[in-house]
């Protein structure tokens, strides 16, 4: 696994546990937005493994459809990716 990789889910995985802390103190609201970025951290995680970048949100919306959700590709924790495209906007698996 590529450096870079690693720490984009380690910023997923902190992302979790923030998520879970302000759901645990009754901030739904922001907790969904830290679930957000963990689930956004995830795909640029593997993204990076099969050396895409973007430097914005779009642009990983856009890259994560034509790598993972167009072609139908299994990858780790589908589940993750498919609820991750559709929180995007771009539900296509």
């Amino acid at each position: 696994m590529k450096e870079q990789t690693r720490k984009l889910l380690d910023k997923s995985a902190h992302a979790i546990r923030a998520a879970r802390l302000l759901l645990e103190n009754d901030e739904p609201e922001f907790a969904a937005g830290r679930a957000y970025y963990a689930m956004f951290y995830a795909a640029e995680a593997l993204l990076c493994e099969e050396g895409r970048r973007s430097r914005g949100h779009s642009g990983v919306h856009s890259l994560f459809g034509e790598q993972f959700a167009k072609p139908g590709r299994q990858v780790p924790s589908l589940d993750a990716c498919r609820v991750y495209a559709a929180a995007s906007g771009r539900l296509w698996v």
